[in-house]
């Protein structure tokens, strides 16, 4: 989009993630996420160290909206998915942000659920390379400029650039 000083612009799928966070940390920590029960549970089988990790992120898995239920021997029935999450596979999601939790290591409560929130918004956000219709890129330029910090991802990359107009004149002589 152009701008005052020249030409702005937005990578959308790291747009979708800042949102997606934003959104997801909040829910976790107000324990806020909306679950929608599943007509058929999907069962989830984990190995035993995803099993031994599960406990520790649990809480704040369900809090975003995730149903789990134990069903023995490392196995899981998932009764209820996040609202927002269209056609995902939520085994592949849990169990991603169970080794996120496992790689990070953290112990500290804030970090856990950033990095859930992250993982999650990073699985779920718009793939590059999705052509937007004009409706979803207003919206998702409204809800990233909404957004504490809009320029940078979660983990720091940059979404916004902006090309100055002399910058644009230089390149083309």
């Amino acid at each position: 989009t152009s701008v005052k000083s020249g030409l702005m612009i937005i990578d959308q799928h790291k747009a979708h993630v800042r949102i997606l966070f934003d959104t997801y940390l909040e829910q976790i920590r107000n324990r806020k996420g909306v679950s929608q029960r599943v007509l058929f549970p999907e069962v989830m089988e984990l190995s035993a160290s995803e099993a031994a990790a599960l406990p520790s992120v649990r809480e704040d898995i369900e809090a975003l909206g995730f149903e789990i239920s134990e069903l023995g021997s490392q196995s899981y029935a998932i009764q209820g998915v996040p609202s927002e999450i269209e056609n995902s596979n939520p085994a592949e999601l849990i169990r991603g942000m169970i080794h996120k939790s496992l790689e990070t290591g953290s112990d500290v409560k804030s970090d856990i659920q950033e990095s859930i929130a992250l993982s999650l918004a990073t699985m779920t956000a718009i793939p590059h390379g999705r052509v937007l219709t004009s409706e979803e890129m207003l919206l998702v330029v409204s809800q990233l400029f909404a957004s504490k910090t809009p320029s940078y991802t979660p983990d720091g990359q940059v979404i916004v650039s902006v090309i100055t107009d002399k910058e644009i004149e230089k390149k083309m002589g």
